[in-house]
């Protein structure tokens, strides 16, 4: 970033500072992007386990072969939303 919010002198003033490059301000919003982020890659895991567990029932009912159900189970992973 190059808005640092704070200094050299500042930063070499706090305790347990590390003063030997340059000063870096960290967002707190960091955070905020970071659960986001996490939140999104874990809803991939129910999701693609309920395609999994779906997979020989659809199996069954579409007469499919293994390669057409990992086609589906691909492009439902593929498919699902991101941020």
């Amino acid at each position: 970033m190059t808005n640092d919010r704070y200094g050299a002198r500042d930063v070499a003033a706090r305790p347990g500072a590390v003063t030997s490059g340059p000063a870096v301000a960290l967002d707190p919003r960091r955070w905020i992007v970071l659960v986001v982020v996490l939140v999104a890659g874990f809803m991939d895991l129910p999701e693609v386990t309920i395609v999994n567990v779906a997979g020989p029932a659809i199996r069954k009912d579409l007469r499919a072969t293994y390669a057409q159900i990992e086609w589906n189970v691909n492009g439902s992973v593929l498919g699902s939303p991101r941020c």
